[in-house]
């Protein structure tokens, strides 16, 4: 079943960036070699089932040269996927993604 990108900011941001890699010709491999990221966690991204950090989100923003895109909807993604109390505590590896 496809991912609706309009049912979150987190959707959202995994529909454009899968768009954005492929447009760019590459593959969820070379963008997970690139970033340096698990293929898995660009997949997570992907899929929506894992937050983005701000430093994956720049780095493909460079690699994809998207002109800030992706930092800018991770930025949106913090916003409305964290919960604020979690978000002021400094938000746990494991909603941001380990490398």
């Amino acid at each position: 079943m496809a991912l609706d990108s309009n049912s979150s900011a987190l959707a959202f941001f995994g529909a454009a960036l899968k768009r954005l890699r492929e447009n760019a010709g590459l593959t969820q491999a070379v963008l997970a070699e690139q970033t340096p990221y698990a293929l898995a966690t660009v997949s997570s991204y992907e899929t929506a089932k894992r937050i983005p950090p701000a430093d994956f989100a720049e780095r493909a923003d460079k690699l994809l040269a998207t002109d800030g895109i992706l930092s800018r909807l991770q930025a949106l993604v913090e916003q409305t996927a964290v919960l604020p109390w979690f978000r002021d505590r400094g938000a746990s590896s494991s909603l941001h993604g380990q490398r």
